[in-house]
């Protein structure tokens, strides 16, 4: 039979297994939502963006544009 004493032992234990598997879950999505940050703005400033506006330089048009 298992003993209270036990059975909040084991609830303690899978308590912290589930922290530390979400812990590391939303360590990853993290570290790949900066990646893809990364990467889009990237992009963005290959086709002629730019992060800060520049006074006297319109902003950049389409790739498609002509």
């Amino acid at each position: 039979m298992i003993s209270a004493k036990n059975l909040m032992l084991a609830l303690g234990v899978a308590g912290a297994a589930v922290a530390a598997a979400l812990n590391v879950l939303a360590r990853d999505a993290r570290r790949r939502d900066r990646y893809l940050q990364r990467v889009a703005l990237q992009r963005w400033e290959d086709e002629g963006g730019n992060l800060y506006p520049i006074k006297g330089v319109p902003p950049a048009r389409r790739s498609g544009e002509r």
